[in-house]
């Protein structure tokens, strides 16, 4: 059991606005209006564990670490005009920096530090169409805890911050009077692993992709396609003489609905064309189901359980993965909460458990969360100990190199 304090405090630098004078020469004069607005987040963490390790200085086991304290700044620029009428341009900018300290088993200190771009993008919109260009976040789906459709971000249920990595891409969005929006998107330059992925993107391919998104009774369908082109390379310890990229293709089926009780589902099917992996198709599911029960201001209770397959055919027998998800949500007061959340991978027989409170006015976060391995994970590897809040455990990979009405759609 390790215990994660999170504090929060944001902060606004109206003198900032003086810096952004050169963007603003950029934007069209006349009837122009703009706003700017430079605003800070500044989050502490320390994170401690009861697991203990008997390794000597050197021996397998002695890099792990039983506690960190991690400190982690986000500066944003906001730049909003108005161009003409309902027509608007906005650009943001956001930085992540950090800094983490971790205490070996062996009383030892490891310090790290690190400056990120984390948001930067431009966006041309109107009352029913968008464009957006540059590094963003891009999430899409019904699911809450357990997502097949987790195709661009990492997003952690357990995360009071809901912090993410964006990718770089080009997004367009047309929404109808009915509510039916359209979104498609091209990506290029990325080539990190994100949600689900095995293997990264060839960063110099162009990756490409749409959601259509209706209303259908009293809920919403999504339905998603994304192509890409994957890069081996990247996870082999030497080069290779010639190109080993190849094709992936992604469709995802999701809907939600509300019907006294919140009802959902989220699925997605990939397609591999490489021998590097010994399966050919992952099939995906999501079901799930929240209700808020009317005690005092409202217990809301959300269950998912995800099923995951792989295969040489589609719909095949193949190697079969399970999880159980449970969260628990009581409001104290309108901002202020306490939740509960614990997963179960059935084929191994994992308990994950966590609960936390949220203070909203003194913005103070406080976790405690059941795995051991976490802290010690995070020595062997400071570069990921970046204030992440811990995740839920992902599914093992097979032997290989709140109540919302509707899915939620393409946003920032």
């Amino acid at each position: 059991m390790h215990l994660v304090i999170v504090a929060i405090r944001r902060c606004a630098r109206p003198g900032f606005a003086a810096l952004a004078s050169a963007v603003l020469a950029l934007l069209p004069h006349g009837d122009a209006l703009a706003q700017v607005d430079f605003r800070g987040e500044l989050v502490g963490s320390v994170v401690g564990t009861d697991a203990e390790s008997r390794a000597e200085p050197g021996e397998e086991g002695s890099d792990e670490a039983k506690g960190l304290a991690s400190l982690r700044y986000l500066p944003e620029l906001l730049i909003d005009a108005r161009i003409k009428g309902q027509t608007g341009l906005t650009f943001l900018a956001s930085a992540n920096l950090t800094a983490t300290a971790a205490r070996l088993v062996t009383e030892e200190w490891l310090t790290d530090s690190d400056a990120d771009l984390y948001r930067l993008w431009a966006r041309l919109a109107s009352p029913r169409v968008e464009f957006r260009v540059g590094l963003q976040k891009i999430a899409f789906g019904s699911a809450t805890l357990l997502r097949p459709l987790q195709w661009f971000d990492e997003l952690d249920p357990r995360d009071p911050l809901q912090l993410t990595d964006g990718v770089e891409a080009g997004l367009f969005r047309y929404t109808a009077l009915n509510n039916t929006n359209l979104s498609l998107w091209v990506l290029y330059g990325n080539d990190e692993v994100r949600g689900w992925d095995v293997i990264p993107s060839d960063p110099d391919e162009v990756e490409f992709g749409g959601r259509l998104q209706f209303p259908l009774f009293k809920g919403e369908l999504g339905l998603s396609y994304h192509q890409r082109q994957l890069d081996p390379s990247a996870l082999l310890p030497v080069p290779l003489l010639e190109s080993t990229t190849s094709p992936e293709h992604r469709i995802g089926l999701d809907g939600k609905w509300d019907v006294g009780a919140g009802l959902w589902f989220e699925g997605a099917v990939i397609e591999r064309d490489t021998e590097l992996l010994p399966y050919r198709y992952r099939q995906m599911l999501t079901l799930g189901a929240d209700y808020t029960f009317n005690l005092g201001t409202g217990l809301t209770a959300l269950g998912e359980h995800f099923r995951l397959q792989e295969s040489d055919d589609l719909f095949g027998r193949g190697v079969t993965v399970q999880i159980t998800a449970l969260s628990m949500t009581y409001r104290t007061s309108i901002i202020d909460q306490l939740s509960f959340i614990a997963s179960h991978e059935w084929e191994d027989d994992v308990l994950d458990s966590g609960a936390g409170g949220r203070d909203a006015a003194a913005r103070v976060h406080v976790h405690a969360v059941g795995q051991p391995d976490l802290v010690a994970s995070r020595g062997r590897d400071l570069h990921a100990a970046r204030a992440r809040t811990p995740g839920f455990r992902r599914p093992r990979r097979p032997p290989s190199p709140g109540r919302r009405r509707g899915p939620r759609s393409v946003r920032p």
